[in-house]
């Protein structure tokens, strides 16, 4: 479910960054993510 989520926060961010980017802190804060920054994660392929 967490691979799932992550694919649909990249594909989503571009139309709504500020919410995508919260998200992205909470699933850095509890390690789920590695990258700080939606921002700065790669595409999904």
């Amino acid at each position: 479910m967490t691979n799932g989520l992550i694919v649909f926060l990249k594909l989503i961010h571009p139309f709504m960054p500020f919410v995508t980017e919260a998200v992205w802190q909470e699933l850095y804060l509890k390690k789920i993510v590695k990258s700080r920054l939606l921002m700065g994660a790669s595409w999904p392929k």
